[in-house]
C-alpha cells in the first residue's frame, strides 16, 4: 500500500469517527453535553466542522462534494435537534457549521495543492 492510499485510508477513518462523535454530542440532551471551558458554541461549531471539513478533504472527497457533504450533516443534525424537542434548529448554528466546513475544505485543499506541486518539483 502506497504511503498517500495509507494516509487517505487513516483520514477517512478519523472522517468516519469524527461524524460519529458530532452526531452523538449533536443529539445529547443539553444537560449532558460536556463543558466547554466557557468557549462559544458558535466557535465550537465553526471549529468542529473545520476539522470535518478538512478531514473530508484528506479522506478523498473533492473541494464541491467535501462542502455539500459537511454542510448537509450540519442541516440534518440542526433538523432532528428540531424535532427531538429538547434541542432547537438553530439558524446561527448552521451558518456557523457552513462557514466552518468551508474554511477546512479550503486550507486543506490549499495544503493538498501546495504539498502536491512540491512533489511534482521534486521528482522532476
Amino acid at each position: 500500500m502506497t504511503r498517500a492510499r495509507t494516509a487517505r485510508s487513516v483520514a477517512r477513518a478519523l472522517f468516519v469517527g469524527a461524524v460519529v462523535a458530532t452526531v452523538y454530542a449533536s443529539l445529547l440532551p443539553p444537560a449532558d453535553l460536556p463543558s466547554a471551558f466557557g468557549i462559544s458554541d458558535k466557535l465550537l461549531h465553526l471549529v468542529g466542522y473545520a476539522v470535518l471539513g478538512a478531514l473530508a478533504v484528506a479522506s478523498g472527497l473533492r473541494w464541491p462534494a467535501a462542502v455539500i457533504t459537511v454542510i448537509a450533516l450540519g442541516l440534518a443534525l440542526e433538523i432532528a435537534q428540531g424535532i427531538l424537542g429538547y434541542r432547537s434548529f438553530e439558524w446561527a448554528d448552521l451558518l456557523a457549521d457552513a462557514a466552518g466546513a468551508s474554511l477546512g475544505v479550503a486550507v486543506a485543499t490549499g495544503l493538498a495543492h501546495r504539498t502536491g506541486a512540491r512533489s511534482e518539483e521534486s521528482a522532476e
